[in-house]
C-alpha cells in the first residue's frame, strides 16, 4: 500500500446513519476499546473485534477496511469524549479565574485518561504514528480542541492569539502524553500539569 493511499484507508467505508448501523459501529468500537485496554495493541485484529462485538467480519468490513481505521475512529471518539468533559469544566470556571479554570480543566482531562489509561496511552501513541496519514480524519477534532483552548483563554480574560493557543495546546498534550507513558496519572501529576500550564498561560 502506498503512502498516498493510506489516508483514504483510514476512513470508514461508509458512515452509519440508521439506529441499527450506529449500534453496530458502536459495538465494534466498544469491543476494540476493551481489547486495547485489557490486552494491548498487538491483540487487536479485525477478526477479534468482530467476534467480541458479536458481529460478522463482513459487517465489520462494511465500515472499517482495516485495524487502522478502527483506531482512527477510536481517536476521534476519545477526543469527543474529552472535549465534552473539558467543556463542562469550562462552564464551571468563574470568568476571569485563570488558575481555577486550569485546575478544573486538567482534572477533567486526567479523569478522562484515568478511566482507561492503557487505551488512552495506545491512542496517543497511534495518533503520533497515524496522525500525518489521517490528517483529514483528525482535523476536525484538532480544530475543536484549539477552539476550546481559545474559548478558555477568552473566558479567563486573556488574549487568544493563535500562537498562544497552539503553544498551550501542545504543552498540555505533551505533559499528559508523558504522564500516560510513565503511568503517573494520579493527583500529583494532575497538580504538576496544572501548575506548568498556569505558568505558561500567565506569561503568554
Amino acid at each position: 500500500m502506498t503512502a498516498a493511499a493510506r489516508p483514504r484507508a483510514l476512513s470508514p467505508r461508509k458512515r452509519p446513519t440508521q439506529a441499527r448501523s450506529i449500534a453496530l459501529v458502536d459495538a465494534i468500537l466498544d469491543a476494540s476499546a476493551q481489547i486495547l485496554e485489557a490486552e494491548g495493541l498487538d491483540a487487536l485484529t479485525t477478526n477479534l473485534a468482530a467476534t467480541r462485538a458479536g458481529v460478522s467480519i463482513g459487517s465489520l468490513y462494511q465500515y472499517f477496511p482495516n485495524r487502522e481505521a478502527i483506531l482512527a475512529s477510536l481517536m476521534i471518539r476519545s477526543e469527543a469524549t474529552l472535549r465534552s468533559r473539558v467543556t463542562t469544566a469550562l462552564a464551571q470556571t468563574p470568568p476571569g479565574d485563570l488558575n481555577q479554570g486550569i485546575r478544573l480543566v486538567v482534572a477533567a482531562a486526567m479523569d478522562h485518561h484515568r478511566a482507561a489509561p492503557r487505551l488512552c496511552a495506545i491512542l496517543e501513541q497511534e495518533e503520533r504514528r497515524l496522525g500525518p496519514l489521517a490528517k483529514d480524519e483528525l482535523a476536525g477534532a484538532e480544530e475543536s480542541m484549539a477552539g476550546f483552548v481559545r474559548a478558555f483563554l477568552e473566558r479567563a480574560g486573556r488574549k487568544a492569539e493563535d500562537q498562544v493557543v497552539r503553544e498551550l495546546e501542545l504543552v498540555g498534550q505533551a505533559l499528559i502524553a508523558e504522564a500516560l507513558r510513565t503511568g503517573r496519572i494520579g493527583e500529583d501529576a494532575e497538580h504538576r500539569i496544572a501548575a506548568v500550564l498556569a505558568s505558561c498561560a500567565a506569561t503568554a
